[in-house]
């Protein structure tokens, strides 16, 4: 049981040292936890990252524009904003910069910044979510080992 402990401490301070996470933001979120709703951080970021993949994809679109239409900056921004917000309320820093750089990117009209950086948040939202998975894991692991 001890060696759960240490893993899972381990990979709670990771993301936060590795400024994956906003450990503000996430205590928050993990305050909001009790006996009623003792798994609403996952519940949450479950929420989240259902979310953020459709965005993302709204994004991608946006980002394709064919040989007649040219790429759609307006709606670029406004999907890039929503899910800067919903980034900002679960405290994935690693992703928000990713963000605010197709942000930037889009306000210039340089859609090849905005791909590349769109290219690297899928990246990081992808490993938000694999890290994420892993300590919920380990949480759920000492969950079940403390019922028995």
């Amino acid at each position: 049981m001890e060696l759960l402990r240490q893993q899972i401490a381990t990979a709670r301070q990771s993301l936060f040292s590795e400024e994956i996470l906003d450990m503000s933001q996430f205590m928050q979120l993990e305050r909001l936890e009790d006996k009623d709703s003792p798994n609403f951080v996952e519940q949450t970021l479950s929420l989240y990252f259902s979310d953020a993949t459709k965005s993302i994809a709204a994004i991608e679109q946006a980002l394709m524009p064919s040989e007649v239409v040219l790429p759609d900056f307006k709606e670029l921004d406004i999907q890039l904003h929503r899910l800067k917000g919903s980034t900002v309320s679960v405290g994935a820093n690693m992703v928000l910069k990713r963000v605010i750089k197709a942000l930037e990117c889009c306000g210039k009209g340089d859609m090849e910044g905005c791909k590349a950086a769109v290219r690297i948040l899928k990246q990081d939202h992808n490993t938000l979510r694999n890290r994420l998975q892993t300590y919920f894991q380990l949480l759920q692991s000492q969950a079940r080992f403390a019922e028995t």
